[in-house]
């Protein structure tokens, strides 16, 4: 198991190779151990890194809240393993997006069918 220091060092690493616009900061928690991911400041995109297995790989988690905290429900996540921390935000964000879309179409739809006075806020 890694020390906070280590989980923190590895953070920061992780922070480096990051070339995507945004405030990106660490997160490094305890949970049965020292964990740690990147989060985009004041968004909702979290990066986290698989040291365990042959080969490392990352993945992100898009949550519809705006919070950085450890367990926040992510509520899109591609099931796709990259090898390019970069690649895996930018295409996990399209891949939100895309979710969004479809379900902004569905609640379309019923508000045609319904009426426009279901629809509003």
């Amino acid at each position: 198991m890694r020390t906070k220091a280590e989980a923190q060092a590895l953070a920061e690493e992780l922070l480096k190779k990051i070339t995507v616009k945004g405030k990106w900061k660490t997160v490094v928690h305890e949970n049965l151990g020292w964990h740690y991911k990147v989060v985009l400041e004041g968004g909702s995109l979290s990066l986290n890194e698989n040291l365990g297995g042959v080969t490392p790989y990352y993945y992100v988690g898009v949550s519809n809240t705006l919070n950085d905290y450890v367990g926040t429900p992510v509520s899109w996540a591609i099931d796709k393993k990259f090898d390019d921390p970069n690649k895996a935000i930018v295409e996990s964000l399209q891949y939100a997006y895309q979710k969004v879309r479809a379900d902004m179409d569905l609640l379309n739809i019923n508000r045609k069918l319904m009426g426009d006075e279901y629809g509003k806020n």
